[in-house]
């Protein structure tokens, strides 16, 4: 089970138990075609980025989340505080729409889900 970590060094939310943990390869590739039609492709790099499953998240946290999205705003990343505590990377939130959204039912208003996905800035 993954023990992650978001911050903007003042607010630190650390996880445990998230619904859901992916990363997936984001690779740069160009493609290009010379005069003769030979197609010409180059990866350049793997870009990190993560894919993370939010369920029952406070309103408060969710509060925080969603305005460091709103605000794109830096974050320091740790992927891994049990295994590797000391690894980080500076990335953001690069959802297309709102990360967390106020659940359904009995929940309403109180507890927030949703997805985070992450990419190194």
């Amino acid at each position: 089970m993954a023990v992650i970590k978001l911050s903007d060094g003042y607010t630190e939310i650390t996880f445990e138990g998230v619904k859901y943990y992916r990363q997936p390869d984001i690779l740069k590739v160009s493609k290009h075609r010379s005069m003769d039609g030979t197609l010409h492709v180059r990866k350049w790099y793997k870009k990190g980025r993560w894919e993370i499953g939010l369920t029952l998240v406070p309103k408060a946290t969710a509060d925080v989340i969603n305005g460091w999205w709103e605000n794109t705003t830096s974050l320091t990343f740790y992927p891994d505080l049990i295994n590797t505590p000391t690894e980080s990377f500076t990335v953001k939130l690069v959802n297309s729409a709102r990360p967390l959204n106020a659940m359904t039912g009995k929940q309403f208003g109180e507890y927030y889900d949703g997805e985070l996905q992450i990419e190194v800035s």
